[in-house]
């Protein structure tokens, strides 16, 4: 009967994967005796590595620190242009806002000033300024013979839902009309 042979562990232990981090902060695992160019100890590492592992470790150390004084300060100042942005954008949905409701007052305003003759008073067959239920001004004629829509616009748009009518100004008399 044959012996199973295992394979070695395929995961190195985590100071061997430590070694590793350090070979870009100036340390490399080796067998060779150095002096560390910080702290001028003796030290066993790799023949071309310039520093101790205490010395690549402290190095690493600062390195990960000032990369993370880094992060924090951009995601500081993501902050204050997200907030500066709000505030801006708050600013300007308030705006609109006020001025939407200045200019439905106007209108509201300026609908109340025209004087609107009831349905019933309307001339047959004479273009007219007609105001719908939604608050909406068109232009129509009256043909009080249809059933339902007796409102119809120029190119014979239909309006049911009509409140009030105005004479056309002398302006918009039926010759001017096209």
């Amino acid at each position: 009967m044959k012996e199973s042979v295992m394979p070695p562990d395929p995961t190195p232990d985590k100071e061997a994967a430590d070694d590793r981090r350090l070979v870009d902060y100036g340390w490399a695992p080796g067998s060779y005796m150095n002096s560390c160019h910080e702290c001028q100890e003796k030290f066993i590492g790799d023949k071309r590595a310039p520093l101790c592992r205490a010395c690549a470790a402290e190095r690493k150390n600062a390195s990960q620190a000032s990369e993370i004084a880094a992060l924090r300060n951009l995601l500081a100042d993501e902050e204050r242009r997200r907030v500066h942005l709000c505030e801006v954008m708050d600013a300007e949905n308030t705006r609109i806002i006020n001025e939407k409701i200045a200019a439905e007052s106007e209108i509201a305003a300026l609908r109340s000033r025209l004087e609107w003759q009831p349905i019933e008073t309307a001339r047959k067959d004479e273009y007219a300024i007609i105001c719908d239920a939604r608050g909406e001004i068109w232009l129509a004629a009256y043909y009080p013979e249809n059933s339902g829509a007796n409102w119809r616009g120029p190119n014979s748009e239909v309006y049911d839902d009509v409140i009030g009518w105005m004479k056309l100004p002398a302006v918009l008399s039926k010759g001017n009309i096209e």
